[in-house]
């Protein structure tokens, strides 16, 4: 399944170029920023690929738990809450390798991280996991991260840690 908003840097284009890879059925929950947009990216999806709506946080908790898999082919994130969010209802994530992803969810087994792009490689994982026990990637390392965010503030301190990085990228001459 992929959850969030439905944009370009969110990874819909990967998300139906996956979805063609495969015949996993991938479901859609969020929302678009523009209507006309949508309507001509739906004509692309292919039938596994089923738009499900907006959902609010108790609905969409269930749509996840019950999911194998979260997508996240997003080409921009700084903490994801819907990596997180996965997680703590034992649904793996297969995610790009973004900065971020890796510096929060590095070591995390149930977070599997592919090349950024290679929307190829995230079918090909899918399929993959579809065929697997997925609790042996949770291991106490997950429960560790979950209690570790299970606060606003510490989710604050490691976004802004990640703009310090950042910042700093931004100010370091080429």
């Amino acid at each position: 399944m992929y959850a969030g908003r439905i944009t370009y840097l969110k990874g819909i284009i990967d998300l139906i170029k996956i979805a063609k890879e495969t015949n996993v059925k991938i479901m859609l929950a969020g929302s678009f920023d523009n209507h006309k947009e949508m309507e001509r990216l739906f004509s692309k999806f292919p039938p596994n690929l089923v738009y499900l709506g907006s959902f609010m946080n108790n609905e969409l908790y269930k749509i996840i738990s019950n999911s194998k898999v979260t997508l996240l082919p997003s080409y921009k994130e700084s903490f994801s809450l819907i990596t997180m969010e996965s997680l703590a209802l034992d649904t793996p994530v297969i995610a790009y390798n973004l900065p971020a992803i890796n510096e929060i969810y590095g070591d995390i087994k149930a977070v599997i991280k592919i090349p950024v792009g290679n929307y190829k490689l995230m079918a090909k994982t899918l399929e993959s996991l579809m065929e697997k026990d997925i609790r042996e990637l949770f291991d106490p390392k997950v429960e560790e991260l979950i209690k570790f965010y299970s606060s606003w503030e510490k989710v604050a301190e490691a976004t802004l840690h990640e703009l310090e990085n950042v910042k700093k990228l931004a100010s370091t001459p080429s």
